[in-house]
């Protein structure tokens, strides 16, 4: 999942839409998505939720705490989920939504609130 404020795009400029990666980091997609219990006891894993049921690791650190999006914020990510077999589920490359408004699931919407701009994190729910 990535945070970035609308309208930007991620990709180079003057790239292809076409050919242009999904994600600017090239392990992103070698991610190996392990079992809660692996990744409860990795010190990598930031707990989302109280209960370690929503967990990510930051791949690319944001801008800095200020740059948390705020209930009511227009924002957009980049999506792409995944099966722990790898198969791919979703993917968007460009998903926009207002935090609050519930028209996407609570745990995008926990994700996107405990992101910082431009931040780029593996997620496992």
């Amino acid at each position: 999942v990535r945070f970035q404020l609308p309208p930007y795009t991620l990709r180079a400029s003057g790239a292809d839409d076409s050919l242009a990666p999904f994600f600017e980091i090239d392990d992103f997609g070698k991610c190996c998505v392990g079992t809660c219990v692996n990744t409860c006891h990795s010190q990598s894993w930031i707990s989302i939720t109280d209960n370690w049921l929503l967990q990510k690791q930051i791949l690319k650190e944001g801008q800095g705490e200020e740059t948390r999006p705020t209930f009511g914020q227009e924002v957009t990510m980049k999506l792409l989920g995944v099966l722990e077999d790898g198969t791919i589920v979703d993917r968007d490359p460009k998903l926009t939504f207002r935090l609050g408004d519930g028209d996407v699931i609570k745990l995008l919407e926990y994700c996107a609130f405990s992101m910082q701009l431009d931040e780029i994190a593996l997620v496992i729910s």
